[in-house]
């Protein structure tokens, strides 16, 4: 589902990613671990179109993401905490917006779905945005995105402001996600949460893949990058 060759980005010659190469499996849940400034964030965001490259070549679903860019904004949702905003939008208003957006030939998911979505992560549908707390925003960042059921998943760091019960419970909504054929990139600091939900990790550092683990095998059976 996506393929990625020797990716860089500088930034005032400051090489914030480094010749990043990697391949994730259409269904697959891949996770990007990290210290803060280690190129996780930036690694997602080009991938969503939102940044460009400076050097590099990203396929997605076969398409160029250069060439194809509008294409490839359909087929991708990437989501935080800090994507949503703060204003009077009631929560549904917000939810139906972006389902809407990431839909292209599709029908859009009705109200009722959407409403259901919305009460299944405990969040109610008439209220405004500006009143939502952090875990609340990330809560509803996440149902938006899979409410539009895009083929590709970007989520930057998903569970850190969540409770218990609401990792629980987007553990369990990303994994009937990733069953049903969405692929999903996760990055995070280092989350036991998110790993339940990965098959690999790549472990970034000054915007290199410095680690590369099949999650649950031992540390003599990682794959190191050469």
């Amino acid at each position: 589902m996506i393929s990625v060759r020797g990716l860089d980005k500088t930034y005032d010659q400051s090489h914030v990613l480094a010749g990043v190469t990697l391949d994730v499996a259409r269904g697959e849940c891949l996770g990007v671990e990290g210290p803060a400034g280690g190129g996780k964030t930036t690694l997602l965001r080009i991938l969503a179109t939102l940044v460009p490259p400076t050097s590099g070549v990203i396929i997605v679903d076969g398409l160029d993401t250069v060439a194809y860019l509008f294409e490839i904004r359909r087929r991708i949702a990437f989501t935080s905490a800090a994507c949503v905003p703060n204003d009077r939008l009631r929560v549904e208003e917000y939810a139906r917006f972006i389902a809407g957006t990431r839909t292209g030939r599709r029908k859009a998911a009705p109200a009722s779905e959407i409403q259901k979505a919305l009460r299944r992560a405990g969040l109610a549908p008439d209220a405004r945005m500006e009143s939502l707390e952090p875990g609340d925003q990330m809560a509803l960042a996440l149902t938006a995105a899979l409410v539009s059921r895009p083929a590709v998943l970007l989520i930057d760091q998903p569970f850190q402001p969540l409770d218990s019960a609401r990792r629980a419970l987007f553990v369990e909504w990303l994994g009937e996600a990733r069953t049903s054929g969405t692929t999903l990139v996760m990055a995070t600091g280092d989350d036991e949460d998110a790993r339940a939900l990965c098959q690999r990790v790549l472990r970034f550092d000054a915007g290199r893949i410095v680690d590369h683990v099949a999650v649950g095998a031992s540390d003599t059976d990682a794959r190191r990058p050469s």
